[in-house]
């Protein structure tokens, strides 16, 4: 009995040993296939195209204000990268990259370590066994792995309790803000990099949504690779055989003009990935889910992956050359979603590299439109406004957050503010903003400058209207009482825009010079120039200092406008016109 006990024990022991080796088996062929077109390489890419993109389209996915310069921006900032990855292990140190770089390294580092990323990149929108995440075992050796029961967008979303993302949208946000509003040079720079390697991981996962394997509840191990790879697992042919090289062919390319337009009106980075997971599942088969009526009903190899759409009667089928495929309707291009042609004839469907090329020229220019705006909605919007300005270098102004569907609660920003001169668009200096509001000297500010603010934070700078000349800005009470009116509508109004440079009594650089008519018809366009009616007798008060008194027009004198008089007074009227051609400025203030 004794002896029967010990060979049981050691039976037992063989057993469990037998069990790991295949669990470790099993993490091994699962991580070798599942990391989705390859993160070394592929998701890098999808992401360095997306920023090359949004940047090329800035004005279509940011405020006029914004300007996102990642790819020029060479300043390095410090942060924990992935230096070494691997199945279950990876080793993770600190270095220095720049913000571009950090985006790029999240579309690598969103895969490791591999094993336990690979069974959480995976989003069945339709549930079709009542989950989001992975439930199907493509080999007889996956039942040896923990389901962690975690899918791929509440992993990258920052949903997950318990098994902690550290990469997510959620932190990834909570560190720019951080960075936004910490006075501390160095405490900003490490925020900035944790907050991009965030969005770099979460494009990763747009980059997945996009892939027709990682929307549908179909594993694929493939240990080796597509060929051979069916002795030892189930490879989908989309990841096995798509190339980094598609997305830069591609890139450029139409998206569908109704996901354009859902991301482009898009409030929150979540929706964009759901909808870009519902489209391909929708719209795409992995090769172990194709079903439908073929040269017979085909059901699909997963018996977990009976999907309603799309289905092989859905499309036009050529018996020439034995493909199924449809056209779009927006730019008549004809894609190739599965072929049927053996030795003997037909056969079940199969998916081949011209297939994969065919989709890719598809599923690229959607997964770059959705990541575009991904961006747009990652970074917060805000608005730069200066105040006043003196000739004595005295700058004071306001950054106000704008309030998003990303960024629901106020961003109080710290840091400095760059003033530049809008005429040599060179930097003359900058303050310091705390808290929202900024106040400094600026040295290098002249009398005449027209100047601008604008905030710089890792790649993105946004930009202050222009302010007038610092000589010629009235400023009561924080309000300014009147406005020069551009060039464009004192042009289009019968004005004429001079440079008053070298008239002794009046400072200002450009001015809209205009007769009386004109000069009230360019004053009443309260939608451009934002006027007011002010009653003529109440204006001069606002400008016996500065030796600026008003004139009204005689056939309507509720209405008054602003010209430069100087000591002598009110300039003459001669035949519709000012004598010397004074400037006009109009009333803003209150009456």
């Amino acid at each position: 009995m004794e002896i029967i006990k010990i060979i049981r024990g050691k039976v037992m022991k063989i057993n469990k040993c037998i069990a790991v080796i295949s669990g470790f088996i099993s993490f091994f062929m699962i991580g070798g296939i599942i990391y989705p077109y390859d993160n070394k390489v592929a998701h890098r890419t999808f992401n360095e195209y997306i920023i090359k993109f949004a940047e090329e389209n800035f004005e279509n996915y940011f405020p006029s204000n914004h300007k996102v310069n990642f790819t020029s921006d060479n300043t390095k900032y410090k942060g924990i990268a992935v230096t070494e990855g691997g199945w279950f292990d990876i080793t993770e140190k600190e270095e220095e990259h720049t913000i571009l770089d950090w985006i790029i390294h999240g579309g690598y580092s969103a895969d490791e370590p591999e094993v336990p990323a690979s069974v959480r990149h995976f989003y069945d929108p339709v549930e079709l066994v009542g989950v989001k995440y992975l439930t199907n075992e493509g080999t007889v050796w996956e039942n040896h792995y923990p389901n962690p029961h975690t899918d791929a967008i509440e992993w990258a979303m920052g949903d997950t309790i318990g098994d902690v993302n550290k990469w997510t949208l959620l932190q990834g946000k909570e560190y720019l803000v951080k960075a936004l509003e910490a006075t501390d040079e160095e405490i900003k720079n490490t925020n900035f990099a944790k907050a991009f390697r965030c969005l770099g991981e979460v494009l990763h996962n747009t980059g997945d949504m996009g892939c027709p394997a990682h929307t549908r509840n179909d594993s694929h191990a493939a240990p080796i690779g597509y060929t051979g790879g069916a002795i030892f697992g189930s490879p989908d042919p989309y990841e096995e055989l798509f190339l980094p090289s598609f997305i830069q062919t591609f890139w450029e390319d139409d998206p569908d003009p109704d996901l354009k337009s859902f991301f482009d009106n898009a409030t929150t980075i979540r929706s964009i990935n759901e909808k870009l997971a519902e489209f391909t599942n929708a719209n795409f088969f992995t090769e172990e889910t194709i079903n439908g009526l073929g040269y017979k009903f085909i059901t699909p190899i997963n018996v977990e992956g009976t999907y309603p759409s799309p289905l092989l009667q859905d499309f036009d089928y050529n018996s020439d050359d034995y493909t199924y495929s449809k056209i779009l309707p927006y730019n008549n291009f004809k894609i190739i979603m599965a072929k049927d042609k053996s030795f003997l004839g037909r056969t079940y469907p199969y998916i081949d590299r011209e297939c994969v090329r065919n989709q890719a020229e598809y599923l690229v220019p959607n997964i770059i439109c959705a990541g575009a705006n991904v961006v747009r909605l990652f970074i917060p919007q805000f608005e730069v406004k200066i105040k006043s300005a003196s000739s004595s270098g005295e700058v004071e102004g306001i950054v106000i957050h704008k309030q998003t569907g990303e960024y629901t609660s106020e961003i109080a920003y710290s840091g400095k503010i760059f003033i530049y001169d809008n005429k040599t668009l060179k930097k003359i200096g900058d303050v310091s903003c705390q808290n929202g509001e900024f106040s400094g000297t600026v040295s290098n500010l002249g009398a005449y400058d027209e100047i601008y603010a604008e905030l710089e934070m890792a790649g993105i700078n946004i930009r202050s209207e222009i302010f007038g000349d610092p000589e010629c800005t009235y400023i009561s009470d924080s309000e300014a009482l009147y406005k020069k009116p551009t060039r464009e509508v004192c042009e289009l109004n019968d004005g004429v825009w001079t440079d008053v440079h070298n008239l002794i009594i009046d400072l200002c650089s450009y001015e809209c010079n205009a007769n009386w008519y004109d000069a009230n018809r360019i004053c009443t366009l309260p939608t451009i120039e934002q006027w007011e009616e002010v009653d003529p007798s109440d204006c001069s008060q606002y400008y016996i200092e500065n030796s600026w008194s008003s004139s009204s027009d005689n056939s309507n004198d509720t209405k008054a406008w602003v010209s430069n008089c100087g000591i002598a007074g009110h300039f003459s009227y001669t035949e519709g016109k000012f004598y010397d051609d004074k400037a006009v400025r109009c009333i803003q203030g209150e009456q």
